[in-house]
């Protein structure tokens, strides 16, 4: 296991110092730079190459000579990273997680330079506590949600219109994954609503769930929106901990 672990980091290692080897290219940055302003239609310029790649179109048809330059650097990159195959570059310029992982690794490339650990332009995941509401009343509750919330506290929440933007406002700021916690995310009301438009956005979703309310129907209805994982805390043995 130990064996393992110390090729997975060599190769991260690896994969960073190729990564950093061609950003030290005075071309390269110049066409990174470029890549990551934006075009009259407000999308970034690499969004146009990420696209004519997803197409898998292999010659740079319709595109400018700095558009050209752009094109070869991601190609390069991608081999540097062990993308070989067109198929496999098909694959990863059309999955919109993997996307704005690079458009936010490159933003970062631009804004902060290449260093390890790597800074990116933005948060990888944001964890959101989408709710107050809890059916439980744990006693280790760290936002006393639930039955436990004091009077005092604000129990204001967003509406669906702000929650539903707020998922626009993530997935346009690159961020690739988003993770829903509480309280109890299974009794927020509009719950399902919100994670619907996150699904339509291309966000990585996962849920940190007390379990109780997962029936199987929720669980067939999580799997068809294609939730990564879903985390149930177990955090004593006996139930009193949680009533």
């Amino acid at each position: 296991m130990g064996l393992i672990v110390t090729k997975q980091r060599l190769k991260k290692q690896t994969d960073f110092l190729k990564f950093k080897a061609l950003y030290g290219n005075p071309l390269v940055r110049k066409a990174v730079a470029y890549a990551v302003e934006r075009g009259k239609d407000g999308r970034l310029r690499l969004e146009r190459i990420l696209d004519q790649i997803a197409s898998g179109d292999g010659r740079p048809r319709g595109l400018n000579i700095k558009d050209r330059i752009v094109r070869k650097v991601v190609d390069i990159a991608m081999k540097g990273i062990g993308i070989e195959t067109e198929e496999q570059a098909r694959f990863y310029a059309s999955h919109p997680n993997i996307r704005r992982t690079v458009m936010n690794a490159l933003l970062g490339a631009h804004k902060f330079g290449v260093r390890f650990p790597f800074i990116f332009y933005a948060p990888l995941m944001i964890v959101w506590n989408i709710t107050w509401r809890c059916n439980l009343r744990c006693k280790h509750c760290y936002e006393n949600a639930g039955p436990l919330r004091d009077k005092s506290l604000t129990w204001d929440e967003m509406t669906t219109e702000e929650k539903l933007a707020f998922v626009d406002e993530v997935a346009d700021s690159y961020i690739p994954a988003l993770s829903f916690s509480g309280g109890e995310p299974l009794a927020c009301p509009d719950f399902w609503e919100v994670v619907e438009h996150a699904r339509e956005r291309g966000l990585y979703l996962s849920m940190n769930s007390n379990g109780t309310l997962i029936t199987p129907e929720v669980a067939r209805r999580l799997k068809e929106l294609d939730f990564a994982y879903v985390a149930i805390s177990l955090d004593a043995p006996v139930p009193v901990s949680y009533t």
